[in-house]
């Protein structure tokens, strides 16, 4: 099902190279879409099979990098919940080619998930809960501070700072008017993030396991 959403963008990218020079601009910004949802789901899976692959070849069990396992795929699991959401008329209805272009250029569902009446909706607000409960337990197995910084940075669902020191709330910076193609794609890479938090820990354990 999550390589059937990038064959689906891609098949229809294809198509809107044979439609009018007035489309190129869809082709281009869609282009450089599927371009990265393609490099992330590439590097996301390489990851999970790394953290399978360290993970069997322990010494012994490990109960700490057992919980950084179960927390991240929880976390995943829910992003996974929303995208199937945001991808089922994609997935689901027999859409033509046209159908897709426009709901991937729509940033109305994107708004509609996460917000309500210029506020953050009660979705909106569990994607931050579920966001920050997952960066508390995690840095718990964090041990070095450039590592925890890097955490901390990419799970942060408060505030983002403009140059002239103003603040906007950093869910709507992200989501508020995005396209949904835009959305999967930061839901995707928030996706490997996670994933590459967790190899980092899953890594530095399994080495020093080995040097015993």
């Amino acid at each position: 099902m999550k390589k059937n959403l990038f064959y689906l963008i891609a098949i229809t990218l294809i198509a809107c190279t044979e439609k009018q020079k007035s489309d190129s601009d869809f082709e281009k910004d869609f282009g450089m879409y599927t371009v990265l949802l393609n490099d992330i789901d590439y590097h996301a899976f390489y990851i999970e099979k790394q953290i399978e692959f360290e993970l069997s070849n322990l010494n012994t069990p490990d109960s700490e990098l057992q919980t950084v396992d179960s927390i991240t795929k929880l976390y995943i699991a829910n992003i996974d919940k929303i995208l199937t959401e945001f991808q089922s008329d994609l997935l689901i209805n027999d859409s033509t080619i046209t159908d897709n272009q426009k709901i991937l250029m729509s940033s109305d569902r994107v708004s509609e998930y996460f917000f309500k009446n210029d506020s953050v909706s009660s979705k909106g607000e569990n994607f931050k809960k579920m966001t920050n409960e997952y960066s508390s337990e995690l840095l718990k197995y964090v041990k070095y501070p450039i590592y925890q910084r890097r955490v901390i940075g990419g799970l942060k669902t408060d505030f983002i700072e403009n140059r002239d020191n103003s603040k906007n709330e950093r869910l709507s910076y992200i989501f508020y008017n995005t396209p949904l193609i835009g959305a999967i794609t930061y839901l995707k890479l928030l996706k490997k993030n996670a994933l590459e938090y967790e190899f980092q820990i899953v890594a530095k354990k399994t080495s020093c396991q080995h040097q015993l």
